[in-house]
């Protein structure tokens, strides 16, 4: 440690920066140097361009610790704004912006101000970074910032536009109004800006035009439209519309018209950023006759990293919940591959279940019949459940999906039985009298069956279509009362209600009534405190009670409460959610779909 001192205090430069260079390697690991402090500051003057990199540096990482030594460099950082090397200039204002130090922020302000009007681009693109160091450091400086803000906007630079629009994103993100007289020139100047910039402006112009512009698929998109152009966006022309147009024809702004062409040729970049960005704005504001320009990139973007991949697949299984013909030419792209993983294979499965159609779902039963013999469970169930969305997504198919399931009932994989009765049940809920056999097949599994919540969903479809099945419905109760203290409290719950609807649809039978009074008393003594106050609900509505008049009014709705018709279930999607909020506008879509993707790129 004496000697990185006595190299930090050697007028030779050499020494100087082998000294530096030690202090930062002690930094990466973790080390604590904050004692060299005053011994770095003293460099912060040297006329090495590499020593005052390496002091900057230091500077950023000990600054909130010793803010009082900070500030006798500050005077430096000024003077190095008006240096004739680009990179020092710049260097001094980033320095300057991020010490951490809330009564410098006048002084940033001051240097930011200074650097918007350098002849460097390099410096003004500098300047605009520090814009939210400052904004974060003292709120009070927003309308100086942005002032500033508003006049990068106007900066002709393309290394300069993506850090100014950065800024607008973090410090006014909703004054629309700077960018009205800019919005042609982000346009033009969005295929010359580096990619970081690129997915700045775009998320900028997506959230611009969707606020400024009209939607071009008022209803909702079934099929493709044609696209005709009005006049201008800031044309000077005050004439009215036509107020008349065609129910299938969609009206596009010149304006609207010029940002998707502008955005269309970065859909061939090697980007996948940028490429998800287009793909939102194109999703978003193109029209439904432009939407499946992004599809052929977004397979394309597919041939990657596997992390980049499943966020990819998410935007897409978020876009194939509305759009599903966007993808429907590219099915066999989304079948699932034996060296993926578990995430993969999800999202894979829940596209091919969007993209179901009368055309391609014969091929695509074939595939997911083939997915159900892997040895791994979750991806077997998660199969199963693909083909039950088939069948609700395609009504055309659904005879033939709920074949599919019952013949994977006499599979010897407990887990792929389990998971197929669940579905199947599902499946009868909407239609049991035209499948009158398959209930039946369902309640002969139940001497096999040992997992709870196949049994149980068995059971409660037995009670539910208890009037269908007046021979059946007795002897699978009086079978799984038999075993009824092994089972699992689901399974119990569903025998004690199998066994209530059956005594109110036959309350005179006498077998019933003392089969269901044992049940009752079965139940009365459980571990299970749910199961306990189940029953005793049940002995109050449909066994006979004196003296409580509350009950007897209950009693007579006895029949609806228990027998009645539920609606049909709908098959769960994972990428169905609620709209996400960002930043004041409702983005209906997968929260995946909207998130920052910075990160992207560098994967």
């Amino acid at each position: 440690m004496r000697n990185i001192r006595r190299q930090l205090d050697s007028k030779n430069d050499r020494e100087k920066l082998d000294g530096l260079k030690r202090l930062i390697a002690m930094i990466t690991k973790g080390r604590d140097v904050s004692e060299f402090f005053p011994d770095v500051v003293k460099n912060v003057v040297s006329q090495n361009i590499e020593v005052r990199k390496l002091v900057y540096i230091y500077l950023l990482r000990y600054a909130e610790q010793e803010p009082d030594l900070a500030l006798l460099s500050i005077n430096s950082f000024q003077k190095d704004l008006s240096d004739k090397n680009q990179i020092i200039r710049a260097m001094a204002l980033r320095v300057m912006s991020g010490i951490r130090v809330p009564v410098i922020s006048p002084i940033v302000l001051l240097g930011i101000k200074k650097c918007v009007t350098d002849s460097s681009p390099y410096v003004r693109k500098t300047a605009a970074h520090a814009i939210p160091k400052c904004y974060s450091l003292d709120e009070t400086q927003k309308d100086s910032l942005i002032e500033i803000i508003a006049t990068l906007l106007k900066d002709r630079s393309t290394i300069t536009i993506g850090s100014t629009v950065m800024a607008f994103n973090e410090v006014c993100p909703n004054r629309f109004d700077l960018i009205h007289p800019c919005f042609r020139k982000l346009c033009g100047v969005l295929p010359d800006c580096d990619e970081w910039g690129q997915m700045a402006i775009l998320g900028l112009l997506l959230r611009y035009g969707r606020s400024q512009f009209l939607n071009p698929n008022p209803k909702v998109v079934a099929s493709k439209a044609t696209t005709v152009t009005s006049k201008s966006f800031y044309s000077s022309d005050s004439s009215d519309m036509e107020d008349t147009i065609a129910h299938d024809v969609v009206e596009l702004d010149p304006d609207h018209e010029l940002m998707l062409k502008s955005c269309l040729p970065l859909l061939q970049t090697r980007n996948s950023g940028v490429v998800l960005a287009v793909a939102r704005i194109f999703y978003h504001l193109a029209p439904a006759v432009q939407a499946d320009k992004i599809a052929k990139p977004l397979i394309r973007i597919l041939r990657n990293f596997r992390e980049l991949q499943y966020v990819v697949l998410s935007n897409i299984a978020t876009m194939t919940l509305k759009r599903p013909y966007l993808f429907e030419p590219f099915l066999q792209q989304f079948f699932v591959q034996s060296t993926e993983p578990v995430f993969i294979r999800d999202l894979k499965l829940t596209i091919l279940a969007n993209v179901a159609t009368d055309v391609n779902i014969h091929s695509l039963l074939n595939e997911l019949q083939q997915y159900v013999k892997s040895s791994n469970k979750d991806f077997v169930a998660a199969s199963i459940q693909a083909i039950a969305r088939c069948a609700t997504s395609v009504p055309s198919s659904a005879d033939r999906c709920l074949k599919l399931l019952m013949k994977l009932l006499r599979s010897s994989n407990e887990i792929v039985v389990a998971e197929s009765v669940v579905m199947v049940t599902k499946l009868l809920k909407d239609q049991p009298g035209e499948n009158k056999k398959s209930i039946l097949a369902l309640a002969k599994l139940l001497e096999t069956i040992k997992v709870p919540s196949a049994r149980a969903n068995i059971l409660w479809l037995i009670g539910q279509q208890a009037e269908l099945l007046p021979e059946i419905s007795p002897d699978v109760l009086r079978l799984a009362v038999k075993g009824f203290a092994d089972e699992n409290n689901y399974t119990k719950l569903q025998i004690l209600n199998l066994s209530s609807k059956l005594v109110i649809l036959n309350p005179d039978h006498p077998t019933l009534n003392l089969l269901h009074q044992y049940t009752l008393n079965l139940a009365r003594y459980d571990l299970n405190y749910d199961v306990r106050d189940r029953a005793r609900f049940l002995r109050s509505l449909t066994l006979p009670v004196d003296n409580q008049p509350g009950i007897a009014q209950l009693k007579q709705h006895a029949r609806d409460i228990l027998l009645n018709n539920k609606a049909p279930p709908v098959i769960e999607n994972d990428m169905e959610r609620k709209p996400m909020i960002e930043k004041g506008h409702v983005l209906d879509a997968h929260p995946l779909f909207f998130l920052s993707l910075r990160n992207v790129s560098c994967l």
